[in-house]
């Protein structure tokens, strides 16, 4: 039986020193910085180390934690995933996950944000999970929707990428919902 982070496909960790090649790819893939967060300045090799190596360190801030997605088949890391805005009084949070476009399609996101929901619903108790995606990202609304995630409110051109102004839709999946689609308790 695979452990709590583990699933088929990835198993979720903390960020390591020896994955500072693996983040330095994720960086130079602009695609998936701009579908996910928002495209940086390019960044130094020891830059992306002291970050990396920082990240090893830092650890959760609260329920606040950004993990490594990796893959079982190559034992590489593939993506990161990632909770912020984590709410203890009104039990909800915000996640962002990055996958690198090589890895996109093989399930590995699916597997990882499953992990993170049962984590965040079932052992820390909370309540509603929230995701933003960015208007003009339709690859990340088909993945929420068929996730099962609802899409519940839009920020009206309220992100500037690519020389104009986008919308952010945000998208909600309770605790219940979770239950309800993927087994367990609530």
């Amino acid at each position: 039986m695979p452990g709590l982070w583990e699933g088929m496909l990835v198993f979720l960790r903390a960020i390591e020193p020896g994955d500072v090649d693996a983040i330095a790819r994720l960086d130079a893939d602009h695609e998936a910085q701009r579908m996910g967060d928002d495209l940086r300045f390019p960044r130094s090799a020891a830059d992306t180390r002291a970050w990396t190596e920082s990240q090893h360190t830092v650890g959760p801030d609260g329920d606040n934690v950004r993990l490594a997605i990796v893959s079982f088949s190559e034992i590489k890391l593939v993506g990161l995933i990632n909770v912020h805005g984590a709410d203890r009084r009104h039990r909800s949070f915000e996640y962002g996950i990055t996958i690198g476009g090589i890895d996109q399609g093989k399930g590995y996101g699916r597997e990882a944000v499953h992990l993170l929901l049962r984590y965040m619903f079932e052992e820390l108790g909370y309540h509603a999970a929230h995701a933003t995606v960015y208007a003009f990202n339709q690859r990340s609304q088909r993945f929420h929707e068929a996730m099962g995630f609802t899409a519940g409110g839009r920020l009206r051109e309220s992100h500037f990428s690519g020389g104009r102004f986008h919308d952010e839709l945000i998208y909600t999946m309770t605790a219940r919902e979770f239950a309800d689609r993927y087994g367990g308790t609530y």
